[in-house]
């Protein structure tokens, strides 16, 4: 063979090589992408809403009108989603709650609702560090937000008291109506109760009103008592769990409806792509004035951002790695399309049907965390505890109103509980700050302040909140298991001990013997 002969064939080999790695990369690319397919679509899906939001919004004079028609499709996508949550957050519940061995609910629950406190005093702490470190009410004296009321532009809601709030809480959990709580949820009202007295003024009677008190009155709004559910569908697992194989076709049947539920959330999430570009596009149009809001506003952004960063980042993989030992940004890696779907619905609760499918493919007991997540979508709100203490630091920064200890220290619990008990729906904070402010006595005209930029930050706080879920899941699931390997390592320790000792008949024999 001559010497062109053999440099050809090498370099036919090497092309041959070349095109084989080339085949490879793609091939793993391919692969990757269709093993990955709901989230690259998702993420397009937020990129391609947000660049159309701003390009309507700079290069087109779109009406009100024209943007409602334009949020359309991703109303559909937010009706679809909250169509399936009742079944399949009462199903999940009760049917993992069924499955449980005597006991052992009693102890998931206890741990949960230790754990969703622990990580809410955490998150308070961190707003507060930030806050008081940053000082983002400090830094803006001539703030003027044009439109900055929003939806409040009709005036703002009556404050309620935060023991009335409390309360309402309380009486949430314990729905009076099992049906009407999948509709309506309790809210206190109140009602002005007047002293009328007549006097005389130059030869005329005139009546005097003297108001003096308000009474709450019970009233209901609309909105599915998610609480309530969460507590019923609690009891009635555990109760199965408790009856045994008396209650095999009740569990079965919420089994089944599990199931059912889950199938037809796969269906919905394929359109979650294409409803997420128009659901982010309206958002962007309805800001009156972005540049402003976005300017006025950046310290208290930063001061945001730098809560949520640290507690994404930090915090949670900390934890995580205290309780499990293993690698938490693998782990968070797998929950990003949970976190997509919750930015982009702006609820915890619309994007549980997909954080229950991350968490699934993870190594978590499907026991364990089919409870958790639907109890963290309301009473986990990392994210709403962080967002609440910065923002009502901030308007008290900006306002000028000392920071005694005792005002920092209502802030914190009431933006602890507050965090615990607001929804799992979008714009959940609004209703949050209307039981900080009046506690903290912080003026509740403000609240306009930081309506101009809740549609993105109340985005962030909700993914924050649902990765606060996914790692919780994690983490009892690991207490779980410890729990049962203690009982595993306790029974066989007895019964080594059971074997080792001696009877009385056999310690005889061997004294005869003797």
């Amino acid at each position: 063979m001559s010497d062109i002969e053999k440099l050809v064939e090498s370099n036919n080999e090497s092309e041959t090589k070349k095109s084989a790695v080339r085949k490879s990369r793609l091939d793993y690319f391919s692969e990757m992408v269709q093993r990955n397919l709901m989230l690259v679509l998702t993420m397009c899906g937020i990129g391609i809403g947000i660049a159309m939001g701003l390009i309507v919004r700079y290069f087109s004079n779109i009406t009100d009108r024209q943007i409602i028609y334009l949020s359309f499709p991703g109303e559909v996508l937010l009706r679809a989603l909250q169509l399936i949550i009742l079944p399949l957050l009462v199903s999940n519940i009760i049917s993992a709650c069924a499955s449980f061995a005597p006991g052992q609910s009693g102890f998931i629950g206890s741990r949960i609702a230790i754990y969703y406190l622990s990580t809410a005093l955490i998150s308070v702490g961190e707003g507060m560090l930030f806050a008081l470190v940053i000082q983002p009410g400090s830094r803006n004296p001539g703030l003027h937000i044009p439109g900055g009321m929003g939806e409040f532009d009709e005036g703002p809601t009556p404050p309620i008291d935060t023991v009335d709030s409390l309360l309402d809480i309380i009486r949430n959990l314990v729905p009076d109506n099992l049906i009407e709580a999948a509709f309506t949820q309790y809210k206190t009202d109140y009602r002005q109760v007047v002293d009328m007295t007549n006097f005389t003024n130059e030869n005329t009677t005139e009546k005097n009103v003297v108001v003096k008190e308000k009474l709450p009155t019970p009233t209901y709004m609309p909105g599915s008592n998610i609480m309530g559910l969460l507590v019923f569908s609690i009891v009635f697992g555990a109760t199965c769990s408790s009856l045994g194989d008396k209650a095999k076709p009740v569990k079965d049947f919420f089994t089944a409806l599990s199931s059912v539920s889950l199938t037809m959330t796969y269906i919905i999430m394929w359109y979650m792509p294409f409803g997420i570009v128009f659901l982010i596009a309206g958002k962007i149009l309805e800001v009156d004035d972005l540049e402003a809001v976005v300017n006025d506003l950046s310290f208290y952004v930063v001061t945001v951002f730098a809560g949520f960063i640290t507690h994404t980042f930090i915090v949670l993989p900390g934890i995580y790695f205290a309780f499990t030992r293993r690698n938490p940004y693998k782990y968070l890696k797998g929950m990003v399309e949970a976190m997509l779907t919750a930015f982009g619905t702006a609820s915890s609760l619309a994007a549980m049907p997909v954080t229950l499918k991350c968490i699934g493919e993870e190594q978590v007991d499907p026991e364990i965390y089919k409870v958790v997540v639907p109890i963290g979508s309301t009473i986990g709100m990392d994210g709403a505890a962080i967002y609440g203490t910065i923002a009502s630091l901030f308007v008290a920064q900006f306002e000028g109103i000392p920071l005694s200890p005792e005002r920092i220290i209502i802030i914190g619990l009431t933006a602890t509980i507050g965090s615990m008990g607001a929804p799992g729906v979008p714009n959940a904070m609004t209703a949050m700050f209307f039981i900080i402010f009046p506690a903290a006595g912080l003026p509740l005209e403000d609240v306009g302040l930081l309506i101009a930029l809740d549609w993105l930050l109340d985005r962030f706080s909700t993914a924050l909140n649902v990765l606060c879920d996914c790692f919780a899941s994690a983490n009892i699931d690991q207490l779980n298991k410890n729990r049962i390997k203690r009982m595993q390592l306790k029974k066989q320790n007895q019964s080594v001990s059971h074997v080792g000792e001696k009877t009385p008949l056999v310690k005889n024999e061997n004294r005869k013997a003797n």
